[in-house]
């Protein structure tokens, strides 16, 4: 029983046949006439429509710790990853600065990572305040939520079977603390699918790849009644010339840029699920974008395909009559399906890939997976500074290496050999 409210009288009657607690404060057992039970029960509808619910003053910190989709371990630059997010809602009538975070081992206790002080806001953002802040120490008032992007990065021994977490709260005088751990949350064991490239060979850029800050992992979107994070490892597949551009000139048409043309192809195979086909193409870097962010048009011209068991690969922004493919269509691995464009809302033309779990592109949730193979040969200084026609150098001190069935991560540089196409090589067209 929490002593503060062990210690506070709560009486809305002058008088009772004892001063003990009422049943919301302590187990105290008075006894009581009838007639002093019948003024209970009048006083009590009498105050029930102003006063804050009981179930509410139980804790002083009574915030629900939800998470969106268990995470499943998915190993990137020689570790493993858990990847997920946290909704944190306060259901209490004061506000509570959030003081820190841990992610437990859900048998051992063993604390995994903990979050606090500054580092803490860097994973929140605030529900319907349009993006993260930086505020420290955080506050969750009455009634508000936030979202936690969560990343875990651990060694392949120590990932865990389950997890568990501790959240710890005060009051805005930071007197009145207040700490609790969750369930058990299991993790999913089903391993991440191994994929071929979507392009071809060559050299290529992983733009808003999976990171914590990426675009795409922070694209939680709300549709059909629920939250949806499709895009939590999505790709934008970018090509870089040989003079360490994404293009030529100054980029302003879309055949400027090294990848408007290029072939996409079938990562695994599977049947055409959708085709979406018939928007144009806009000017690369222009405000047209904007008029496209809207559920129908926001990936222009699409291609999906059900690889079974529930897996639906997603490939976004094609040029638009260049879809190879139609709904129903038996594809392989390596097959073309359409060229890169910039249909729909992008930026500029790029391939945006993901797979989900479901066949809608955005109102699903993402799934991990691992390209077979490819060379990391460095990495992006960042989006802004390449659009802005900075070019890319290797860095000498970091020669390139081969890697096999990982996940690329964020402006990692990597260039693919082609080996894994179909046979053909060709389209159906």
């Amino acid at each position: 029983m929490n002593r503060n409210f062990a210690n506070r009288t709560n009486a809305p009657f002058p008088s009772t046949p004892s001063q003990e607690p009422s049943s919301c404060e302590g187990p105290g057992r008075p006894r009581w006439s009838f007639a002093a039970i019948i003024a209970v029960v009048f006083a009590s509808l009498a105050v029930s429509l102003a006063a804050p619910s009981c179930s509410q003053l139980l804790t002083p910190a009574p915030i629900e710790l939800r998470v969106l989709t268990a995470p499943t371990a998915l190993p990137a630059i020689g570790r493993q990853h858990l990847v997920y997010e946290v909704v944190l809602t306060n259901f209490g009538p004061e506000p509570r600065v959030l003081q820190s975070l841990a992610v437990l081992d859900g048998r051992s206790d063993r604390v995994l990572t903990e979050w606090s002080g500054d580092e803490l806001p860097q994973r929140l953002s605030r529900i319907g305040s349009g993006g993260p802040t930086a505020e420290a120490p955080w506050t969750l008032g009455p009634g508000e939520s936030a979202l936690a992007f969560l990343w875990i990065t651990l060694s392949a021994a120590d990932v865990p079977d389950s997890l568990r977490h501790r959240l710890t709260t005060t009051d805005l005088t930071g007197m009145q603390g207040d700490s609790f751990s969750t369930e058990t949350l299991a993790l999913q064991r089903a391993q991440p699918i191994t994929v071929e490239p979507p392009v071809p060979a060559g050299r290529w850029v992983a733009l808003r790849g999976p990171s914590n800050t990426s675009g795409h992992r922070r694209s939680v979107v709300t549709l059909d009644g629920a939250a949806h994070n499709a895009q939590r490892y999505a790709i934008d597949w970018a090509r870089l010339g040989e003079d360490g551009q994404l293009f030529r000139a100054r980029g302003q048409s879309n055949e400027d840029w090294y990848g408007y043309g290029q072939s996409v192809t079938a990562v695994q195979g599977g049947t055409v699920a959708r085709v979406i086909d018939g928007i144009p193409d806009h000017a690369p870097l222009s405000p047209e974008a904007a008029r496209f962010a809207n559920r129908a048009q926001a990936t222009g011209n699409t291609v999906i395909v059900d690889q079974g068991s529930g897996r639906f690969a997603v490939y976004a922004h094609l040029r638009p009559g260049t879809l190879a493919v139609q709904e129903g269509d038996r594809v392989e691995t390596g097959e073309v399906l359409g060229e890169i464009g910039n249909s729909g809302h992008s930026l500029a033309p790029h391939l945006h890939f993901h797979i989900a779990d479901r066949v809608d592109p955005l109102a699903s949730d993402g799934i991990p997976y691992v390209v077979s193979r490819f060379v990391l040969e460095g990495r992006l200084e960042s989006l802004r500074a390449a659009v802005s026609g900075t070019p890319w150098h290797p860095e000498t001190s970091r020669p390139a290496r081969e890697v096999v069935e990982e996940l690329p991560l964020e402006n990692m540089v990597l260039s693919f050999d082609g080996g894994a196409r179909s046979e053909s090589g060709e389209s159906r067209r």
